[in-house]
């Protein structure tokens, strides 16, 4: 998601360094020469060019000399000089500072200098760091007036090490003054920097060394007393943001699936597991030439259908057929040409070519203001910020390889010319980018989403993968258009040219000199020629001193930082470790109880207020790891990779033996090899005693489940798609009003594979002592339409299912949400369909036979009403209440996705008209940015006392922390218990009734950006607790809060925090009570579906026994 950023201030010294800014995003820079004498004011004509190539302000630095800032008559005689020139050029503002011989700020003379400067803009820069007395002499430059901002590193050597100065500088200043952060900002600390501060301007350098041009070098004579390899190096400011290994990413995961039906097209998947540099190396290769020599087209013309047909048509003419299988080269070729294909697929409904609803056009609607274009570049280059590590990148190797002959060859054959040494150029630079970005960011969504999400690429990769199978075999025919995927778009792309990338200034200058940038690091790539076979590899190399040409010795300093930056990896206990100021570390004591000192408690954490902080918070609270304690915690996974087991969990009594049985769905499993994301649902049956002997025998759930379900039948074209993604959603009704548990089962991508999405939901009865059916469901809800412009459209249905006994005939009933459906040609504009308990379900019914529905009274697309669901009703109300949160509202206003809950009463008898019997009785909404109120839904008596209260999360909720340290938590997720009976029509959060002690009764806080609190809610009804969840903290390990009703509305201090013990896990996305091993008490079941332990990110449970 996307987020307000502070306006980031680029320090240059050259022309170049000032374009690379401006195109990586600076808003203002500021322009000295003389950088290792700390800054000195620039020449006339550098001034001039700058101000002629790039329109972001420029702030020009006024300082005479090196040294200190105590400057002569003289001194101060050129600086006034300086001044009138730079304001006569139309500069944006100048930058200096005076001080006394005493360390005290020069009032006197900075007052001319400022008066002079008017009316410029002015920072006093960061001789404030060289003053006696920092806060003093706050109060002296604020004095002076007409000056804007105070650069200063928090009067240490970093802003890292500054960073307690400058929170009392900014709490001092109180926005009397900018104060702007800067010196030793990068980036490895600047989102630390950011969010624990809540800056609104910052100063970064962001420089890098490259290579000059000059051929002709003297070692023997220096110019300068740098070291004389820094003689023929340049700085230069660069800002980037980079991607190149989603593609590979995207291919890893189809390759996981990619299991050919046909046994001669076993050999395919062979290839691409024994060949990853030609397999990564074709993962990139339709990009190679954006930005480079020219080759735009040339690039563009890689990703289609037609260099594909050619492409193996040519491989089947030069390689013999018959003997690929001893043909090693052939292999390799052809392992190349599978990634090239995966690549142009994926980046279909990546950039949501002929998609209305893609992935870059939703987050377009949601983020950025329906701008595509702005959409585009931030989903390309992944921005400066992102949310948290989902993974790591392991399996990128050190070497590409490339048929270069062979695709000089191809080119020639679609009437284009290509050298083959344009082709080596272009991709060894582009190779040596992709080796500077082996940890990118990516972001939640962009796994899940049904249309151009990782797991839905690598689906519809795997599908034209078998398709392209068969082409290899016989050849491809000239109306085939390989896939799904390309048939899509086949018709549509020739009324109009669709293009993938365009590429800025930036990006070139990456691909220019990420060669040498590489080399400035100790690494070198080597290129070697063979058989029409291009190999790139890189090698570490070690620098050499220039007076011994002995190997130089790695810095002590620098040996130290990358151990405190290092992540350790101990299979289920896993901690990182970054560098930390005092009060953020964290300490560990023995495996079994190990405790965890917070930088801020859970009191801190969950403030008591949106903006106030109480001053006498106790900051003395712990966490604690799940217990590594095999008889007291338990964890069940699946050997599966991208499974999400866990994804959802239900419990529900389904064979009728009074006793509670708990399924759990992973809705990207497979038990078809040749079949992707099938999904499963897993049902262990509830036990009257103790029948488990711990340590369990196995911790595989398909070892340890009574019963599997499947919806994929091969035997029943109606039930046989890839990619539905079954188990998504779960609820447990009784559909067919005989008193047993049932459970409904969402696969909302159901027709993924047609481009539908128009989603399905099936409905196993429950029945005395057998249980749940493994082989059918009894009843099925499907859309048999096809989505078009003008018609009702079903799209993803069952994205979120939730039950309850709407009509009041004591059965329960489905609400099956569909956040993603539009209604009478508006487009997401959603409904929540509501299907009623009778004795007559059976077999197959469409998603127009519901009861009733409630179509969203939002006035906007995107809204995701049905989002969440939840249906209440306590013994002192006359009529249930249905809840449907719609976190992407936006409503008339300008804020992009604040949220909205609405609630509607069911007034009305349900006659089976059809007609909806709903009142809406209220809505709130969110009110800041990106807020998304309304995530998550709990409605209950929570107190046993009548009142009616509302637990609503909003999971991407930002924050102002004021105590013990100002900053922003971005994204860090709130929650909030509201008392039901303040909530009426119109209602916003920032309603004064809205406020604490009024409609507000406890408002929690996330503890850290991006940690997504809220993400799981739950009410123990029997201990009369919450639990919620905070997934994405700690580096994504995850942590759970549990809170009484007391604790919560009176000290918001948890009192029960603990954190998972695998990074990169999410622990806490479910979590649900269970009496897993038949003690009758409850144990809690919690989640981690980005678990590695049995597989990559294949999900895994852990039960905490009572």
């Amino acid at each position: 998601m996307s987020k307000k950023i502070p306006t980031f201030e680029v320090c240059v010294d050259s022309v170049q360094s000032a374009i690379n800014a401006e195109s990586g995003g600076a808003s203002r820079v500021e322009l000295c020469d003389n950088l290792m004498e700390g800054g000195t004011t620039p020449s006339s004509g550098m001034i001039n060019t700058i101000l002629e190539r790039v329109k972001i302000p420029v702030m020009v630095m006024i300082r005479p000399r090196g040294g200190d800032f105590c400057y002569s008559e003289d001194e101060i005689k050129v600086m006034c000089l300086d001044i009138r020139h730079a304001k006569s050029l139309g500069v944006h503002g100048v930058v200096f500072g005076i001080l006394y011989p005493d360390g005290s700020v020069d009032v006197d003379r900075v007052s001319k200098l400022v008066d002079l400067a008017k009316p410029m803009k002015v920072t006093f820069h960061r001789a404030f760091d060289m003053t006696n007395d920092p806060f003093k002499a706050l109060e002296d430059i604020i004095s002076i007036g007409g000056i804007q901002r105070i650069l200063t590193s928090g009067h240490d050597s970093s802003v890292l090490e500054g960073l307690d100065t400058i929170v009392q500088l900014v709490k001092q200043a109180n926005s009397r003054i900018t104060i702007m952060p800067g010196g030793g900002i990068r980036e490895s600390n600047i989102e630390r920097i950011l969010f624990a501060v809540g800056l609104e301007e910052m100063h970064v350098s962001a420089s890098t060394a490259i290579c000059s041009v000059m051929e002709h070098k003297i070692s023997t004579i220096h110019m300068s007393r740098a070291h004389h390899n820094s003689e023929y190096m340049i700085n230069v400011v660069m800002v980037y943001g980079c991607g190149m290994s989603v593609h590979n990413e995207v291919t890893k995961r189809a390759m996981y699936t990619f299991r050919p039906i046909i046994p001669e097209y076993n050999k395919y998947a062979e290839y691409l597991h024994n060949y990853p540099g030609f397999v990564q190396a074709g993962s990139f290769f339709p990009d190679w030439g954006y930005g480079c020599m020219g080759n735009e087209d040339n690039s563009e013309e890689a990703h289609w259908l037609p260099f594909m047909k050619t492409s193996v048509e040519y491989i089947r003419e030069k390689y013999n057929t018959a003997t690929w299988e001893q043909d090693n080269v052939a292999q390799e070729v052809i392992s190349f040409f599978f990634a090239v294909i995966s690549h142009g697929v994926a980046d279909i409904t990546w950039h949501s070519i002929e998609m209305k609803s893609g992935f870059i056009r939703a987050m377009a609607y949601l983020n950025f203001m329906n701008s595509y274009a702005a959409a585009h570049e931030v989903a390309d280059t992944g921005g400066e910020f992102t949310l948290a590590h989902m993974t790591n990148l392991d399996y990128l190797i050190d070497a590409w390889s490339l048929p270069i002959d062979d695709l000089v060859e191809i080119y020639q054959r679609l009437n284009r010319t290509v050298e083959g040494n344009q082709i080596e150029i272009c991709v060894k630079k582009a190779f040596a980018a992709a080796q500077m970005n082996k940890s990118p960011f990516l972001i939640e969504m962009f796994e899940a989403y049904h249309k151009g999400g990782l797991n839905n690429m690598a689906a519809d990769v795997t599908d034209c993968w078998h398709e392209l199978a068969r082409w290899f075999e016989f050849g491809p025919n000239d109306n085939d258009e390989l896939c799904n995927t390309f048939r899509m778009v086949a018709e549509k792309r020739k009324e109009r040219e669709n293009k993938f990338h365009t590429h800025d200034d930036v990006t070139n200058f990456l691909y220019n000199y990420s060669e040498e940038l590489l080399e400035i690091t100790g690494y070198r790539i080597r290129y070697h020629k063979k058989n029409g076979i291009g190999t790139f590899e890189i090698h570490r190399h070690l620098l050499t001193d220039p007076i011994t040409n002995e190997p130089e010795l790695q810095d002590a300093a620098s040996s130290e930082n990358e151990k405190n930056v290092k992540v350790e990896e101990y299979g289920f206990d896993q901690i990182f470790q970054d560098v930390l100021t005092k009060d953020e570390q964290i300490s560990l004591s023995d495996e079994n109880n190990v405790s965890i000192n917070l930088p801020w408690t859970n009191s801190d954490l969950f403030s008591p207020s949106s903006y106030s902080y109480s001053s006498n918070i106790s900051t003395d609270a712990a966490c604690h790891l799940i217990p590594n304690d095999p008889n007291k915690v338990l964890t069940i996974n699946i050997p599966y990779s991208y499974a999400h087991f866990g994804h959802d969990m239900v419990v529900g009594d389904f064979n009728g033996d009074g006793i509670q049985d708990l399924a759990i769905s992973a809705p990207f499993y497979s038990h078809l090899p040749e079949i992707p994301q099938v999904g499963a649902i897993f049902i262990i049956n509830g036990r009257k005693s103790r029948s488990f002997k711990f340590p369990l025998k196995s911790s595989n759930i398909l070892d340890i489940a009574d019963k599997i379900i499947y919806a994929y039948n091969s035997r029943d074209e109606n039930n046989n798609e890839a990619q539905s993604r079954f188990g998504w959603s779960m609820s447990v009704v009784d559909l067919n009003k005989d008193g047993i548990d049932d459970l409904a089962v969402s696969a909302p991508s159901f027709g993924a594979n047609k481009y539908i999405y128009s989603g399905k939901v099936y409905v196993y009865f429950g029945r005395k002592k057998e249980g749940l059916k493994t082989d059918a469901a009894d009843l099925e809800i499907h859309s048999k339409q096809n989505v078009s412009e003008y018609d009702w459209q079903i799209e993803a249905l069952g994205q979120y299912m939730s039950a309850g006994d709407v009509d009041g005939d004591g059965f329960a009933d489905l609400l099956i949400g569909c956040p993603y459906c539009g209604m009478y040609s508006e487009e997401k504009e959603a409904s929540v369909f509501a299907f009623l308990s009778s004795s007559d379900h059976k077999g197959n019914i469409t998603v127009y036979d519901y009861d009733w529905s409630i179509i969203s009274p939002g006035d906007h697309e995107y809204e995701w009403f049905g989002y969440s669901i939840n249906y209440y009703k306590s013994e002192s109300m006359q009529n249930p209440i249905i809840i449907v949160g719609a976190p992407g509202y936006h409503g008339h206003s300008i804020i992009p996705m604040a949220g909205r809950i609405y609630g509607f009463e069911i007034v009305d008898k349900i006659d089976g008209s059809g007609k909806s019997p709903v009142k809406k009785i209220f809505d709130l909404s969110g009110v800041e940015e990106f807020q998304g109120f309304g995530s998550s839904i709990i409605a209950g008596d929570f107190l046993d006392n009548g009142e009616s209260f509302i637990f609503v999360a909003s999971n991407s909720e930002t924050h102002k922390k004021k105590f013990p340290k100002f900053g922003n938590f971005w994204q860090a997720g709130a929650i909030r218990l509201i008392n039901m009976r303040s909530l009426k029509e119109d209602k916003k959060l920032s309603d004064d009734d809205m406020n604490l002690g009024r409609g507000l009764l406890a408002l929690l806080r996330g503890s850290e950006s991006a940690s997504r609190l809220g993400s799981s809610l739950l009410w123990d009804k029997n201990e009369k607790s919450f639990w919620v969840s905070e997934p994405f903290t700690y580096w994504e390990s995850g942590q759970i809060f549990k809170y009484s009703m007391e604790s919560l509305i009176q000290s918001l201090v948890s009192e029960v925090c603990l954190v998972g013990r695998e990074h990169q896990a999410k622990f806490g996305n479910k979590m649900i009570k269970f009496d897993f091993n038949g003690d009758g008490k409850e144990d809690l079941v919690v989640n981690s579906e980005h678990s590695s332990y049995a597989a990559r990110l294949s999900g895994s449970i852990t039960i905490i026994l009572e």
